[in-house]
């Protein structure tokens, strides 16, 4: 039925007419589920509507295009753009709708910022159909949200095999808390100085009844895109803290646990309480839980998330920030993050031997230590690596140079009953 009336819209769109050719923007804005359940139903629909408002400001070389949007669900909308094929003026487009979501929405004193993601085709009657057209620009929309790292993306034909699994994937998805399918895996983190383990990271896996071992890549973005993050990301800490907790009384080691969180998670009005919960049942201090972020993510997302973690790091919690180097901070930037670790992504401990690469990551090591912070190091596998980020100062590392993610038997048994330590 919606695909009828999706159908019906771009006819609409087109006017009636098919010999026009042009691009159409299937977009999506994020997290309309948080703001319905946040202010209600009502004032939800009227800041989505004002999301309709602001995309009809959209403009190239100063023509407007608001007769070329139309909203098809509570948080969808099309746009079509007749005699748009070239893709620096597509990409012009979709960079000036982004840049209209860059000021919140306001709501009383309350300031709504809205991420918008875009699924892009192109409708060129002598290729493709105004069906097809429509199909290519949902499959992108959805490439978008599963690729994490873009906000827009014009359709190609590989997407299409993506989306079949992706599909697969997301209806055997609904069942994994209920089913218990979620396994956790613990990668140490060594502290340079004293050779012990300081923290484990836990990285979640999904033992899938049919296709086995799932690692996270390829059902993360099912879990926010669907919201499913929110309960299975509860599941995880209170696993993984019980854990801990376990480890702790289990003999006279004591080390930290990092878990990885999603914006979604932040935005949803109960997190703080319920991580609170969660830690008075298992017993634990905040100052033994690791909150890990991406660089990518906090940056994209600081605004709705920034007030959260700087709470969270007032209640004893640290907050880790991941895969630093791979988004957009600046070092006058990062004054301005509630962190407390950054960890240096793994390419750059990939080609440590080059000098430039070494250069960069001294100059995040020492940045990073003139700031308070921790730093750790991703990826280490290497001897060598090991000996380069001694010699540059930094504090932790991580790889498999010292053993791969396990699970807590396999942890237990050879790394805490041996004292914590790894020698290196």
């Amino acid at each position: 039925m919606k695909k009828l009336f999706v159908y019906d819209s771009v006819n609409r769109l087109l006017q009636g007419r098919t010999d026009l050719e042009g691009a159409l923007f299937h977009i999506e804005a994020e997290n309309s589920q948080i703001i319905g359940d946040k202010y209600g139903y009502e004032i939800g629909s009227q800041i989505m509507g004002e999301v309709l408002n602001r995309l009809k400001k959209c403009r190239l070389d100063n023509i407007y295009y608001e007769k070329n949007v139309l909203r098809i669900s509570g948080d969808e909308f099309l746009m079509f753009f007749p005699n748009i094929l070239d893709t620096d003026e597509i990409y012009k487009l979709a960079n000036g709708i982004i840049r209209e979501f860059d000021t919140p929405i306001r709501h009383g004193v309350d300031g709504i910022y809205i991420n918008v993601h875009m699924g892009i085709s192109l409708f060129q009657k002598s290729k493709s159909t105004i069906e097809e057209c429509i199909d290519q620009a949902s499959i992108a929309l959805k490439s978008t949200k599963a690729d994490g790292e873009n906000y827009f993306l014009l359709y190609n034909p590989s997407m299409l095999a993506d989306k079949t699994k992706a599909s697969i994937l997301r209806e055997d998805f609904k069942g994994t808390v209920k089913e218990d399918q979620f396994v956790l895996h613990y990668h140490p983190q060594v502290d340079l100085g004293s050779k012990d383990i300081v923290s484990f990271e836990v990285l979640t896996r999904w033992q899938h009844p049919k296709r086995g071992l799932i690692y996270p890549n390829d059902f993360i973005h099912i879990a926010e895109d669907t919201h499913f993050i929110i309960p299975m990301g509860y599941t995880v800490l209170q696993t993984a803290c019980h854990q801990l907790r376990s480890w702790h009384e289990s003999g006279n080691f004591k080390c930290n646990i990092s878990i990885n969180i999603s914006p979604i998670q932040l935005q949803y009005g109960h997190f703080i309480d319920s991580v609170e919960g969660i830690l008075s049942k298992a017993g634990l201090d905040p100052s033994y839980i690791e909150l890990e972020i991406t660089e990518h993510n906090l940056i994209r997302h600081m605004n709705q998330t920034i007030d959260v973690l700087d709470e969270l790091r007032s209640m004893g919690f640290k907050i880790s920030l991941d895969d630093f180097g791979t988004g957009y901070s600046s070092l006058n930037y990062l004054q301005k993050l509630p962190v407390d670790i950054i960890k240096i992504d793994k390419t750059f401990i990939d080609n440590l031997e080059d000098d430039i690469n070494r250069s960069i990551v001294k100059a995040i090591i020492v940045m990073g230590h003139d700031m308070g912070l921790c730093i750790t190091a991703e990826g280490v596998e290497t001897r060598v690596q090991l000996e380069v980020l001694k010699e540059l100062g930094c504090d932790r590392v991580q790889g498999f140079l010292f053993c791969k993610p396990r699970d807590s038997h396999w942890i237990k048994r050879e790394i805490l009953d041996r004292v914590g330590s790894i020698s290196g």
